[in-house]
Protein backbone atom coordinates (compact mmCIF):
# COMPACT_ATOMS: atom_id res chain seq x y z
CA UNK A 1 0.00 0.00 0.00
CA UNK A 2 1.16 3.73 -1.12
CA UNK A 3 -0.35 5.65 1.78
CA UNK A 4 -0.99 9.59 0.67
CA UNK A 5 -1.07 11.69 2.49
CA UNK A 6 0.29 12.31 6.22
CA UNK A 7 -1.82 14.04 8.35
CA UNK A 8 -3.67 13.65 11.49
CA UNK A 9 -6.06 10.86 10.20
CA UNK A 10 -3.39 8.77 8.67
CA UNK A 11 -1.07 9.13 12.14
CA UNK A 12 -4.03 8.24 14.25
CA UNK A 13 -6.50 6.24 12.62
CA UNK A 14 -4.94 4.34 10.07
CA UNK A 15 -1.49 3.68 11.03
CA UNK A 16 -2.22 1.99 13.88
CA UNK A 17 -4.12 -0.30 12.37
CA UNK A 18 -1.89 -0.86 9.51
CA UNK A 19 0.63 -2.09 11.81
CA UNK A 20 -1.36 -5.22 12.79
CA UNK A 21 -2.33 -5.98 9.69
CA UNK A 22 1.06 -6.36 8.26
CA UNK A 23 0.37 -10.07 7.28
CA UNK A 24 -2.38 -8.43 4.87
CA UNK A 25 -1.50 -5.34 3.99
CA UNK A 26 2.26 -4.08 3.42
CA UNK A 27 2.74 -0.43 3.39
CA UNK A 28 5.57 0.52 1.49
CA UNK A 29 5.76 4.36 0.86
CA UNK A 30 4.21 7.68 2.45
CA UNK A 31 3.40 11.30 0.19
CA UNK A 32 3.21 14.30 1.31
CA UNK A 33 4.73 17.47 0.41
CA UNK A 34 5.40 17.65 4.14
CA UNK A 35 8.84 16.35 4.48
CA UNK A 36 8.30 16.85 8.56
CA UNK A 37 4.67 15.02 8.23
CA UNK A 38 5.84 11.91 5.67
CA UNK A 39 9.33 11.28 7.89
CA UNK A 40 6.78 11.21 11.00
CA UNK A 41 5.04 8.64 9.48
CA UNK A 42 7.26 6.95 7.49
CA UNK A 43 9.14 6.45 11.47
CA UNK A 44 6.30 3.67 12.06
CA UNK A 45 7.15 1.74 8.98
CA UNK A 46 11.17 1.60 8.40
CA UNK A 47 11.35 -0.14 5.29
CA UNK A 48 8.99 2.24 3.07
CA UNK A 49 9.95 5.01 1.21
CA UNK A 50 8.90 8.75 1.17
CA UNK A 51 8.05 10.71 -1.46
CA UNK A 52 6.83 14.09 -2.19
CA UNK A 53 4.91 13.61 -5.57
CA UNK A 54 2.34 11.33 -5.65
CA UNK A 55 3.21 11.11 -9.80
CA UNK A 56 7.01 9.93 -8.59
CA UNK A 57 5.71 7.10 -5.90
CA UNK A 58 3.29 5.48 -7.94
CA UNK A 59 5.84 4.89 -11.22
CA UNK A 60 8.32 4.12 -8.44
CA UNK A 61 6.38 2.22 -6.20
CA UNK A 62 3.94 0.34 -8.60
CA UNK A 63 1.59 0.13 -5.65
CA UNK A 64 -1.16 -2.85 -5.72
CA UNK A 65 -3.14 -0.12 -3.64
CA UNK A 66 -3.01 3.39 -2.66
CA UNK A 67 -4.65 4.94 0.58
CA UNK A 68 -6.20 8.56 -0.19
CA UNK A 69 -6.02 10.44 2.94
CA UNK A 70 -5.28 13.76 1.86
CA UNK A 71 -8.30 17.00 2.24
CA UNK A 72 -11.28 16.33 0.28
CA UNK A 73 -10.64 18.62 -2.77
CA UNK A 74 -7.43 16.67 -3.44
CA UNK A 75 -9.42 13.20 -3.62
CA UNK A 76 -10.79 13.16 -7.17
CA UNK A 77 -7.12 13.57 -9.11
CA UNK A 78 -5.02 11.84 -6.91
CA UNK A 79 -7.69 8.71 -7.14
CA UNK A 80 -8.20 9.35 -10.93
CA UNK A 81 -3.64 9.34 -10.48
CA UNK A 82 -3.85 6.13 -8.90
CA UNK A 83 -6.35 3.97 -10.88
CA UNK A 84 -4.61 5.20 -14.05
CA UNK A 85 -1.25 3.97 -12.40
CA UNK A 86 -3.04 0.52 -12.03
CA UNK A 87 -3.86 0.92 -8.22
CA UNK A 88 -6.67 -0.05 -6.13
CA UNK A 89 -7.75 2.37 -4.17
CA UNK A 90 -9.19 3.15 -0.60
CA UNK A 91 -10.48 6.89 -0.78
CA UNK A 92 -11.21 8.62 2.59
CA UNK A 93 -14.37 10.23 2.86
CA UNK A 94 -15.71 12.39 1.31
CA UNK A 95 -15.66 11.09 -1.86
CA UNK A 96 -15.26 13.78 -3.48
CA UNK A 97 -16.33 16.90 -3.03
CA UNK A 98 -19.20 16.99 -6.27
CA UNK A 99 -21.45 14.13 -7.62
CA UNK A 100 -19.95 14.61 -11.13
CA UNK A 101 -16.36 14.02 -9.40
CA UNK A 102 -17.86 11.00 -7.87
CA UNK A 103 -19.14 9.92 -10.63
CA UNK A 104 -15.38 10.09 -12.84
CA UNK A 105 -14.07 8.38 -10.06
CA UNK A 106 -16.48 5.43 -10.12
CA UNK A 107 -16.22 5.55 -13.88
CA UNK A 108 -12.52 5.58 -13.95
CA UNK A 109 -12.31 2.61 -11.42
CA UNK A 110 -15.08 0.50 -13.22
CA UNK A 111 -12.70 0.86 -16.58
CA UNK A 112 -9.76 0.07 -15.25
CA UNK A 113 -11.06 -2.79 -13.21
CA UNK A 114 -10.06 -1.27 -10.08
CA UNK A 115 -11.54 -1.54 -6.76
CA UNK A 116 -12.64 1.65 -5.41
CA UNK A 117 -13.19 1.49 -1.64
CA UNK A 118 -14.47 4.54 0.41
CA UNK A 119 -13.71 5.24 4.29
CA UNK A 120 -16.55 4.68 5.51
CA UNK A 121 -15.52 3.27 8.43
CA UNK A 122 -19.02 3.60 10.47
CA UNK A 123 -20.37 1.23 8.77
CA UNK A 124 -18.61 -1.60 10.16
CA UNK A 125 -20.12 -0.71 13.87
CA UNK A 126 -21.61 -3.62 15.43
CA UNK A 127 -24.02 -1.72 16.85
CA UNK A 128 -24.76 0.07 13.48
CA UNK A 129 -25.13 -2.98 11.71
CA UNK A 130 -27.64 -4.58 14.46
CA UNK A 131 -29.61 -1.77 14.39
CA UNK A 132 -30.20 -2.15 10.70
CA UNK A 133 -31.43 -6.01 11.24
CA UNK A 134 -33.70 -4.73 14.24
CA UNK A 135 -35.25 -1.96 11.65
CA UNK A 136 -35.09 -4.91 8.69
CA UNK A 137 -36.71 -7.78 10.66
CA UNK A 138 -39.78 -5.02 12.12
CA UNK A 139 -39.37 -6.43 15.20
CA UNK A 140 -40.39 -2.52 16.93
CA UNK A 141 -42.54 -2.45 13.49
CA UNK A 142 -42.00 0.52 10.87
CA UNK A 143 -39.96 3.07 11.35
CA UNK A 144 -41.81 6.18 11.14
CA UNK A 145 -39.40 9.04 12.57
CA UNK A 146 -36.13 9.45 13.71
CA UNK A 147 -33.86 12.80 15.07
CA UNK A 148 -30.33 12.77 15.56
CA UNK A 149 -28.30 15.47 17.00
CA UNK A 150 -24.63 15.13 16.75
CA UNK A 151 -21.83 17.92 17.71
CA UNK A 152 -18.53 18.58 19.41
CA UNK A 153 -16.41 21.58 19.84
CA UNK A 154 -14.23 21.32 16.86
CA UNK A 155 -11.19 20.42 18.35
CA UNK A 156 -9.13 18.01 15.81
CA UNK A 157 -5.55 19.49 15.23
CA UNK A 158 -5.76 19.96 11.51
CA UNK A 159 -2.70 19.94 9.38
CA UNK A 160 -4.26 22.24 6.82
CA UNK A 161 -6.92 24.99 6.67
CA UNK A 162 -9.00 22.92 3.90
CA UNK A 163 -12.10 22.10 6.61
CA UNK A 164 -12.42 25.82 6.65
CA UNK A 165 -12.61 26.58 2.85
CA UNK A 166 -15.75 26.96 0.85
CA UNK A 167 -16.71 24.76 -1.89
CA UNK A 168 -13.78 22.53 -1.41
CA UNK A 169 -15.27 20.16 1.09
CA UNK A 170 -15.01 22.34 4.33
CA UNK A 171 -17.99 23.05 6.65
CA UNK A 172 -19.89 20.48 9.61
CA UNK A 173 -22.02 19.03 6.72
CA UNK A 174 -18.57 17.81 4.33
CA UNK A 175 -16.77 16.52 7.75
CA UNK A 176 -19.51 15.17 10.07
CA UNK A 177 -22.60 14.29 6.79
CA UNK A 178 -21.18 12.02 4.83
CA UNK A 179 -20.38 9.40 7.93
CA UNK A 180 -24.00 10.34 8.93
CA UNK A 181 -26.06 10.17 5.76
CA UNK A 182 -24.03 6.69 5.33
CA UNK A 183 -25.57 5.68 8.53
CA UNK A 184 -28.85 6.39 7.54
CA UNK A 185 -29.21 5.49 4.21
CA UNK A 186 -27.60 1.87 5.50
CA UNK A 187 -30.91 2.04 8.04
CA UNK A 188 -33.13 3.56 5.56
CA UNK A 189 -32.40 3.38 2.29
CA UNK A 190 -32.51 5.87 -0.40
CA UNK A 191 -32.75 9.40 1.71
CA UNK A 192 -34.72 12.68 -0.04
CA UNK A 193 -33.94 16.45 1.28
CA UNK A 194 -36.87 18.21 2.29
CA UNK A 195 -35.09 21.68 3.81
CA UNK A 196 -32.10 22.52 5.10
CA UNK A 197 -30.34 25.69 6.82
CA UNK A 198 -27.17 26.38 7.93
CA UNK A 199 -25.09 29.28 9.56
CA UNK A 200 -22.29 29.70 6.78
CA UNK A 201 -23.07 33.39 6.09
CA UNK A 202 -20.87 32.88 3.27
CA UNK A 203 -18.24 30.94 5.01
CA UNK A 204 -18.50 27.39 5.68
CA UNK A 205 -21.48 26.16 8.17
CA UNK A 206 -20.85 25.38 11.70
CA UNK A 207 -24.00 24.90 12.36
CA UNK A 208 -27.09 22.91 10.36
CA UNK A 209 -30.20 21.76 10.32
CA UNK A 210 -31.72 19.57 8.07
CA UNK A 211 -35.05 17.66 7.33
CA UNK A 212 -35.12 14.87 5.55
CA UNK A 213 -37.26 11.72 4.03
CA UNK A 214 -37.06 8.28 3.15
CA UNK A 215 -39.23 5.29 1.54
CA UNK A 216 -42.21 4.08 3.38
CA UNK A 217 -43.07 7.70 4.72
CA UNK A 218 -40.31 7.99 7.19
CA UNK A 219 -39.50 11.83 8.15
CA UNK A 220 -36.15 12.92 10.03
CA UNK A 221 -34.29 16.31 11.39
CA UNK A 222 -30.38 16.19 11.93
CA UNK A 223 -28.59 18.68 13.50
CA UNK A 224 -24.75 18.79 13.60
CA UNK A 225 -22.57 21.37 14.90
CA UNK A 226 -18.88 22.05 15.42
CA UNK A 227 -19.13 24.44 18.21
CA UNK A 228 -22.05 22.90 20.62
CA UNK A 229 -21.61 20.19 22.71
CA UNK A 230 -25.14 18.31 21.87
CA UNK A 231 -26.27 14.50 22.95
CA UNK A 232 -24.54 12.92 19.90
CA UNK A 233 -27.56 10.39 19.80
CA UNK A 234 -29.87 9.47 17.35
CA UNK A 235 -33.53 8.07 18.44
CA UNK A 236 -35.81 6.21 15.65
CA UNK A 237 -39.39 6.01 16.74
CA UNK A 238 -41.30 3.22 14.67
CA UNK A 239 -45.13 1.88 15.21
CA UNK A 240 -44.40 -0.39 18.32
CA UNK A 241 -41.41 1.15 19.54
CA UNK A 242 -38.10 2.64 19.57
CA UNK A 243 -34.97 2.69 19.32
CA UNK A 244 -31.51 4.85 20.44
CA UNK A 245 -27.51 4.81 19.49
CA UNK A 246 -25.11 7.41 20.83
CA UNK A 247 -23.02 7.55 17.73
CA UNK A 248 -19.37 6.04 17.65
CA UNK A 249 -20.22 3.50 20.32
CA UNK A 250 -19.40 0.13 19.04
CA UNK A 251 -21.01 -2.52 20.86
CA UNK A 252 -24.29 -1.26 22.44
CA UNK A 253 -27.40 0.55 21.48
CA UNK A 254 -31.00 0.70 23.63
CA UNK A 255 -34.59 -0.21 22.95
CA UNK A 256 -38.23 -0.04 24.64
CA UNK A 257 -41.97 -0.68 23.85
CA UNK A 258 -44.53 2.23 23.49
CA UNK A 259 -46.09 3.08 26.88
CA UNK A 260 -43.34 0.89 28.99
CA UNK A 261 -41.10 2.37 31.44
CA UNK A 262 -38.08 -0.07 30.47
CA UNK A 263 -35.68 0.94 28.30
CA UNK A 264 -33.15 -2.21 27.28
CA UNK A 265 -29.82 -2.26 26.73
CA UNK A 266 -28.47 -4.61 23.60
CA UNK A 267 -24.70 -5.73 24.56
CA UNK A 268 -22.63 -6.53 21.69
CA UNK A 269 -19.45 -8.49 21.23
CA UNK A 270 -17.13 -6.00 20.07
CA UNK A 271 -13.74 -4.88 21.19
CA UNK A 272 -12.90 -1.33 22.50
CA UNK A 273 -14.14 1.18 24.97
CA UNK A 274 -17.96 2.08 25.10
CA UNK A 275 -17.06 5.39 26.95
CA UNK A 276 -18.64 8.23 24.45
CA UNK A 277 -16.10 10.45 22.41
CA UNK A 278 -17.06 13.53 24.98
CA UNK A 279 -16.24 11.58 28.56
CA UNK A 280 -12.28 11.76 27.56
CA UNK A 281 -9.95 13.81 28.78
CA UNK A 282 -8.03 13.58 25.09
CA UNK A 283 -11.10 12.85 22.30
CA UNK A 284 -8.68 12.34 19.71
CA UNK A 285 -7.03 9.28 21.79
CA UNK A 286 -10.33 8.42 22.41
CA UNK A 287 -11.45 8.09 19.32
CA UNK A 288 -8.30 5.87 17.76
CA UNK A 289 -8.74 3.68 20.76
CA UNK A 290 -12.85 2.88 20.14
CA UNK A 291 -12.86 2.91 16.44
CA UNK A 292 -9.34 0.58 16.01
CA UNK A 293 -11.55 -2.36 15.59
CA UNK A 294 -14.06 -0.64 13.14
CA UNK A 295 -10.79 0.52 10.93
CA UNK A 296 -9.13 -2.20 10.63
CA UNK A 297 -12.50 -4.35 9.40
CA UNK A 298 -12.62 -1.51 6.76
CA UNK A 299 -8.80 -2.25 5.63
CA UNK A 300 -9.58 -6.19 5.98
CA UNK A 301 -12.93 -5.51 3.30
CA UNK A 302 -10.94 -3.59 0.67
CA UNK A 303 -7.96 -6.21 1.05
CA UNK A 304 -10.50 -8.87 0.37
CA UNK A 305 -12.37 -7.12 -2.44
CA UNK A 306 -9.47 -6.79 -4.28
CA UNK A 307 -8.30 -10.05 -3.99
CA UNK A 308 -11.66 -11.92 -5.15
CA UNK A 309 -12.78 -13.27 -1.84
CA UNK A 310 -15.41 -10.61 -0.82
CA UNK A 311 -17.29 -7.43 -1.96
CA UNK A 312 -17.44 -4.09 -0.88
CA UNK A 313 -19.51 -3.32 2.73
CA UNK A 314 -19.66 0.21 1.22
CA UNK A 315 -19.74 1.00 -2.18
CA UNK A 316 -18.73 4.12 -3.87
CA UNK A 317 -21.91 4.50 -5.47
CA UNK A 318 -23.98 4.30 -1.93
CA UNK A 319 -20.90 7.16 -0.81
CA UNK A 320 -21.83 9.47 -3.93
CA UNK A 321 -25.49 9.08 -3.06
CA UNK A 322 -24.62 11.23 -0.11
CA UNK A 323 -22.59 13.39 -1.71
CA UNK A 324 -25.15 14.10 -4.32
CA UNK A 325 -27.51 15.26 -1.27
CA UNK A 326 -24.69 17.19 0.30
CA UNK A 327 -24.32 18.88 -2.66
CA UNK A 328 -28.05 20.08 -2.95
CA UNK A 329 -27.86 20.90 1.03
CA UNK A 330 -25.56 23.31 0.14
CA UNK A 331 -27.35 24.70 -3.29
CA UNK A 332 -30.73 24.83 -1.41
CA UNK A 333 -29.54 26.37 1.63
CA UNK A 334 -31.23 28.99 3.91
CA UNK A 335 -30.25 30.88 6.74
CA UNK A 336 -30.42 29.22 10.23
CA UNK A 337 -32.99 30.39 12.64
CA UNK A 338 -30.36 32.09 14.98
CA UNK A 339 -33.17 34.27 17.32
CA UNK A 340 -30.45 35.89 19.16
CA UNK A 341 -29.42 37.75 16.29
CA UNK A 342 -31.28 40.98 16.14
CA UNK A 343 -33.11 41.86 12.68
CA UNK A 344 -30.04 44.75 11.47
CA UNK A 345 -27.55 41.85 12.52
CA UNK A 346 -29.67 38.67 9.94
CA UNK A 347 -30.30 41.42 6.96
CA UNK A 348 -26.19 41.39 7.24
CA UNK A 349 -26.12 37.51 7.40
CA UNK A 350 -28.29 37.75 4.31
CA UNK A 351 -26.15 39.66 2.44
CA UNK A 352 -22.94 37.75 3.29
CA UNK A 353 -24.38 34.37 1.84
CA UNK A 354 -25.85 36.53 -1.00
CA UNK A 355 -22.55 37.68 -1.84
CA UNK A 356 -20.54 33.99 -1.30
Amino acid sequence: MLVVGCGLVTERLHLPVLAGLRDVIDVIGFVDPDEGRRELCAAAVPHAATYADLDVALRAAAPEEVLVATPAGLHRDQTLAALAAGAHVLCEKPLAVTSDDCVTMIAAAEAAGRVLGVGLMRRFLPSVNAIASLLREGVLGAPRTFTVLEGVPFGWPVTSDHPFRRGRGGGVIYDAGPHLLDILQCWFGELELVDYADDAMGGVEANCLMTLAAAGGVTGTVRMSRDVLLPNRHVIECERGWVAYHYDVADRFYWGWHGSPTANTVHLAAPGSTRPMWDYPDPNRAVSARLSAAFEAQHRNVAAAIRGSGELVVTPREAAAGIALLERCHRERRLLDMAWMDPAELAQAARLEVGA
